[in-house]
């Protein structure tokens, strides 16, 4: 499971942070207008506000929220942090 895709890591390598805008490429199909309506409700992955209103997530943060919780199924004998490389 490949949760970076290439469009996020062409402007580096290891980013810590990624604009609210652009939550769909560090986890593939959460749409933007969903992390804006889970922070609404105050729910989901902790989030940062600059100056400006810009909001910004940490990618770590975005990652350990979306891995959080492991289900184990019957075809699958990897350990999640295998999953993550």
């Amino acid at each position: 499971m490949h949760i970076l895709n290439s469009e996020v890591t062409k402007e580096s390598k290891n980013p810590v942070l990624v604009r609210a805008n652009k939550v769909g490429e560090v986890v593939i199909g959460w749409n933007p207008k969903t992390a804006a309506n889970w922070r609404s409700k105050k729910i989901g992955p902790p989030y940062y506000q600059d100056d400006s209103g810009s909001v910004f997530y940490r990618v770590d943060e975005v990652i350990d929220f979306f891995t959080r919780y492991q289900v184990q199924t019957k075809g699958c004998s990897m350990p999640a942090s295998e999953l993550e490389k």
